[in-house]
C-alpha cells in the first residue's frame, strides 16, 4: 500500500508541476529560488521545461529543480562514453571506488544526460547532479539560488537501519525507487 501511495505522489508532483506550467506558461511562479539540501540522492526524472525531479530518501522529499537545460533544437549527437564512471569521479576530484552513479535521466526536450551520483561512501555521499554532453565531459549541477520546489513524502520508515549483519538495512532509503 506505501508504494502506490508513494507513486501517486510522484504522479501529484509531475502533474501539479504541469498543470503549473499549463495555467502560468512557466513553473518560475510556483518555484522559489533558493539552496536545496540534498541529504541524499536517488532516482531521477524529467518533466516539462527542463525540470528535473529528483529523490531525496533520506529527508523523504522529491524536488523538482530547474536545469535550465532548454536548449534550442534538440541534439542528435551520439553518446559514446567510455569509463563514464572515472570521468564523473576526475570531475569531482575523487576516484572512482569513492562514487556511486545513481540514475541516469536524459531531457527529453534536450537530450542531453544528467546523472545523480553520490560522492564518497555511507552515510557520509554527498549529493551530486551532473550534466553528461554527447562528447562525455561531466559538470556540476549548482543547487546555489536554484529555483526549486519541494514535496514531503507521508507515511515513511523511519531513518534507522533496522537487523544485524547482510540483513541490516534502512528502510527509509527503500521509500522511493523509481520515477517515470
Amino acid at each position: 500500500m506505501k508504494t502506490f501511495s508513494l507513486r501517486a505522489l510522484v504522479a501529484c508532483s509531475f502533474a501539479l508541476v504541469g498543470a503549473a506550467l499549463a495555467f502560468s506558461g512557466s513553473y518560475d511562479a510556483h518555484f522559489k529560488k533558493g539552496s536545496p539540501e540534498l541529504q541524499s540522492i536517488g532516482s531521477i526524472a524529467f518533466g516539462p521545461e527542463g525540470i528535473l525531479f529528483v529523490a531525496d530518501q533520506k529527508a523523504a522529499k522529491i524536488y523538482a529543480l530547474a536545469t535550465n537545460d532548454k536548449q534550442s533544437g534538440a541534439s542528435n549527437a551520439a553518446y559514446k562514453v567510455a569509463n563514464i564512471d572515472s570521468k564523473v569521479a576526475a570531475a569531482l576530484g575523487s576516484s572512482p571506488d569513492q562514487i556511486a552513479i545513481r540514475d541516469m535521466a536524459v531531457n527529453p526536450d534536450t537530450r542531453n544526460a544528467w546523472l545523480s551520483v553520490a560522492r564518497g561512501r555511507g552515510v557520509d555521499a554527498q549529493p551530486v547532479i551532473m550534466k553528461v554532453t554527447p562528447a562525455g565531459k561531466p559538470s556540476v549541477l549548482s543547487l546555489k539560488n536554484i529555483s526549486y520546489s519541494a514535496a514531503v513524502l507521508p507515511n515513511v520508515p523511519e531513518d534507522k537501519i533496522t537487523g544485524e549483519g547482510r540483513r541490516a538495512k534502512n528502510k527509509r532509503l527503500e521509500a522511493i525507487t523509481d520515477m517515470s
